[in-house]
């Protein structure tokens, strides 16, 4: 009987690699929104993603199965390095194709929206807290003494002379940034 000995399969010369921002409207990869490489064996290749504000870098995505990239240390490091070694290529080959798609996700920040009663002893309020960025946020004011104060209206100032920007106790608006909206009551 002949001994055969095992043959290692031919290394794979290359794969292509397309990197992405998961929207371009949200930010880019090496300051453009689009990337294609061909990587070959021990190559390294580093991009990094910027958000456009208010969006910031959240992680690597594997856009062929949408989970986080498993060819980088640090999924949530903003400048991804992959090393092309012999299993990441043939990987690579085997369950994509020889062909990655890499996203860059990118999220906006959540917006604090936080209220105080002028002066303070007159209202207390539901909704305020946490918002995700450009949603509508919406804070109540309840007036605590009814008897002694009338509520006069929302302002983005604590200075009772500013123009109010709102009359109604339930006060609505698109949450875009930090704020502190301030509710203004008189004496009867």
């Amino acid at each position: 009987m002949e001994n055969k000995q095992y043959v290692e399969p031919p290394l794979l010369t290359e794969v292509t690699v397309f990197i992405n921002p998961n929207d371009p409207t949200f930010g880019t990869v090496n300051g453009t929104s689009s990337i294609q490489v061909t990587c070959h064996f021990n190559d390294v290749l580093i991009v990094t993603a910027s958000g456009i504000s208010p969006y910031g870098f959240n992680y690597w995505m594997n856009g062929d199965n949408y989970e986080p990239l498993s060819y980088t240390e640090d999924v949530y490091n903003s400048t991804l390095q992959i090393r092309f070694t012999k299993d990441v290529m043939n990987d690579i080959y085997t369950n994509f194709g020889g062909e990655l798609y890499v996203y860059a996700v990118f999220a906006a920040p959540d917006v604090h929206v936080s209220a105080v009663a002028v002066p303070a002893e007159a209202g207390s309020f539901t909704g305020v807290g946490n918002y995700s960025y450009n949603t509508q946020a919406n804070v109540i004011v309840y007036n605590t003494d009814e008897e002694h104060y009338h509520f006069d209206g929302w302002s983005w100032s604590a200075d009772p002379n500013e123009p109010k920007v709102y009359g109604g106790t339930y006060f609505s608006f698109t949450a875009t940034e930090d704020v502190v909206a301030y509710a203004h009551f008189s004496l009867i």
